[in-house]
């Protein structure tokens, strides 16, 4: 097995933002991620946005990855900010949802540097 390919199963929203730094290279601040999938593998992670940025940067990120034939896409929004993140991560969905992209989930997370609280700010659920 190749070592840089090594599975891994994220089941829940914790493990998804859990796993955000080892699949960008980084630890995300004051961001806006987008994880691409394709039948249920992730297919790629553009790097961070910043979430003042997300709203010049959101179509173009979702027009790749739908050239890249990605089904869905997670998107998290990682900032102590929580209206304006959240704002920017519906909007990120919203865009998705345009080019025809199953969006799976929109999270809010103040941080992924750590166990940090999280909120799904589709269904509340947190």
């Amino acid at each position: 097995m190749d070592n840089n390919n090594i599975p891994i199963t994220l089941t829940h929203p914790a493990n998804l933002i859990a796993a955000l730094p080892a699949l960008l290279g980084f630890i995300p601040a004051e961001s806006v991620v987008v994880v691409a999938l394709k039948d249920g593998e992730v297919l790629c992670s553009p790097p961070a946005t910043t979430s003042t940025a997300i709203s010049h940067t959101a179509s173009t990120i979702m027009d790749t990855v739908r050239r890249h034939r990605a089904t869905s896409v997670f998107i998290v929004a990682i900032s102590s900010d929580d209206e304006n993140a959240m704002q920017k991560a519906l909007a990120t969905g919203q865009i998705a949802e345009l080019l025809g992209l199953d969006v799976n989930s929109v999270l809010h997370t103040p941080s992924c540097d750590g166990p940090h609280g999280w909120t799904n700010l589709r269904t509340g659920d947190s």
